[in-house]
């Protein structure tokens, strides 16, 4: 429900600032969105669990798709969990940069560069002094902050290929010179 009310404010907003015939450059007005898209980025990661710690999945959850005790099913399942909210919100900027007409590699390194600078953060609030917990809590954000950028080029590639043949997309596709 938010990822489409955030399409629709979007969308209103585009309107009103482009020219909807040709591709735009990444301007100001794409770091709100590229902003949403990391929040709800982070929103599916640790609305799922908390990923850094496996402990942290009821494994009850699974037992609903399946009745016997299979760990390679139920990892899978896990893993599913996991991957189906990324992939959702991704496709849902992969289609808001296409369908406002927004230069896609620019959003993309736009995305990477304020993940960035959020791995930056947490890279000076890396501890090594006080407890164990609040050291291996910092670094694990550390960690999450790299991967996530990693995530993201596996996410952009996958949303990229499996949206390939999409017919709302491929009308508003066109090449810049």
């Amino acid at each position: 429900m938010m990822m489409v009310l955030w399409f629709l404010m979007e969308e209103r907003r585009r309107k009103t600032s482009h020219n909807s015939s040709q591709i735009t450059l990444i301007g100001s007005h794409d770091v709100r969105a590229s902003l949403f898209y990391i929040f709800f980025g982070f929103m599916t990661f640790f609305g799922t669990g908390n990923i850094a710690s496996i402990s942290s999945f009821e494994i009850s959850s699974v037992f609903r798709f399946t009745t016997t005790f299979d760990p390679h099913l139920m990892t899978a399942i896990l893993l599913w969990k996991v991957i189906v909210p990324f992939f959702s919100v991704a496709i849902v900027f992969r289609i808001l940069n296409q369908k406002m007409r927004v230069f896609e590699s620019g959003s993309f390194l736009l995305v990477v560069a304020l993940s960035d600078l959020m791995s930056l953060n947490f890279f000076f609030l890396v501890k090594n002094f006080g407890s164990w917990q609040e050291i291996g809590m910092s670094i694990s954000h550390f960690v999450v902050a790299n991967a996530y950028i990693l995530i993201q080029l596996l996410l952009f590639g996958l949303t990229r290929f499996m949206t390939r043949n999409t017919s709302f997309l491929q009308k508003s596709e066109t090449k810049v010179n």
